[in-house]
């Protein structure tokens, strides 16, 4: 099989972005969508974001669903404080709405995204507090966030060129290393309880999506 040159594939997707077919995405992107300078993307995620994360950060299309209790989530992309500066969140808004500006304190679940010549790669992080939210947006997305999470990054850097989608093994993360529990250390049952859980949900989610672990990382080719 023959491999496309990814310079060769990067064309084409910025070529299939200003097209037609993405013409309605330029319309409704997330948070970076309106940055036009890579001075101000690099200030906001990082200069390894504008060298392979650009086209992927400023064209992801936003999706707004409504849940039960009144309750409408937006995903779209956010600048984060965790493993990564940015990430694919979801934000629960309850009844009529909330400005652009606050969504960020309503993400409940992210996608923490880094990306590599020819690979995104992907943390998982769901809020402390919000399991309500996040059931409430299982039955309107018809997954869980995780798995939806993960589809829509998988999508959309397809669109953008990207080879591989990535998931980290948990191990590796500071959390599951130090895990904290209402602000201080863990306790030794605590720490017991966050890893266990973080391994069934990378674990889970890997094997149902697909992807096959190779050292450090669940790895899916796209």
């Amino acid at each position: 099989m023959v491999k496309t040159p990814l310079l060769l594939r990067k064309l084409v997707a910025s070529v299939r972005w200003r097209g037609k077919k993405f013409r309605s995405l330029r319309e409704n992107t997330g948070v970076f969508g309106s940055v036009d300078e890579d001075e101000n993307l690099r200030r906001a995620t990082g200069p390894s974001m504008v060298r392979f994360g650009k086209l992927f950060l400023t064209t992801f299309p936003v999706t707004k669903m409504s849940g039960k209790k009144r309750t409408h989530f937006t995903v779209t992309t956010f600048p984060s404080n965790y493993e990564s500066p940015v990430s694919v969140g979801i934000a629960a808004i309850k009844g009529k709405g909330a400005p652009a500006e606050r969504l960020k304190n309503l993400v409940v679940a992210e996608a923490l995204l880094t990306f590599e010549r020819n690979a995104v790669v992907i943390c998982l992080h769901g809020r402390r507090r919000a399991q309500p939210e996040l059931e409430r947006f299982r039955l309107a997305a018809g997954m869980p966030w995780a798995e939806f999470l993960v589809q829509k990054v998988e999508a959309h850097a397809r669109a953008c060129g990207f080879r591989q989608a990535r998931i980290v093994v948990p191990e590796t993360m500071h959390y599951y290393q130090t895990p904290f529990a209402e602000g201080r250390h863990a306790t030794l049952e605590e720490r017991r309880k966050i890893r266990a859980n973080m391994k069934a949900l990378y674990e889970g989610v890997a094997d149902s999506m697909g992807y096959k672990k190779e050292g450090l990382f669940f790895v899916k080719r796209l």
